[in-house]
């Protein structure tokens, strides 16, 4: 075998593990933003679907605060409203009433109540991956859920 087919093998076999080797980086990357947006996705189904479990729960909702906080009210036997939960936006967070911290990276809140009594529920959550100077590797997704109050008292 001369120089010159050491060389060109050498270069070939080169090519081969930078190749290899950028594809393995790729994969790498896009594992991670596939994990984070749906860590994003399970973390907002799951408070949506106990917000909308305490909207069923209630008899009555009230919005304020720009569409961004929501009481639920529920008929005592007494025939008065009692406040049984609030949630509200603080921030990127999502809060209930006793200030516990739901859910964060929040971009966008809105509740909606036409009659108060049937509530929708939008959001967008991002999800930053580790290079926040780079914005096009947020991971972000829209949420969107309806429930209708169920306890008329």
């Amino acid at each position: 075998m001369t120089l010159m087919e050491v060389l060109i093998a050498s270069l070939v076999a080169g090519f081969i593990v930078v190749a290899a080797f950028t594809m393995y980086i790729t994969s790498v990357e896009t594992w991670q933003q596939t994990a984070a947006r749906l860590d994003v996705q399970r973390d907002a189904s799951l408070v949506v679907d106990m917000i909308m479990a305490d909207v069923r729960a209630g008899s009555t909702v009230t919005i304020s605060n720009a569409n961004t906080r929501m009481d639920i009210y529920r008929r005592t036997t007494s025939g008065t409203d009692s406040l049984t939960n609030a949630y509200f936006l603080a921030g990127d967070e999502l809060r209930n009433q006793a200030n516990t911290v739901l859910l964060d990276g929040i971009t966008a809140l809105s509740f909606t109540s036409g009659n108060g009594r049937k509530v929708a529920i939008q959001m967008r959550l991002e999800d930053d991956l580790g290079t926040s100077a780079i914005s096009e590797d947020d991971e972000g997704i829209r949420y969107e859920a309806v429930a209708v109050t169920r306890n008329r008292g």
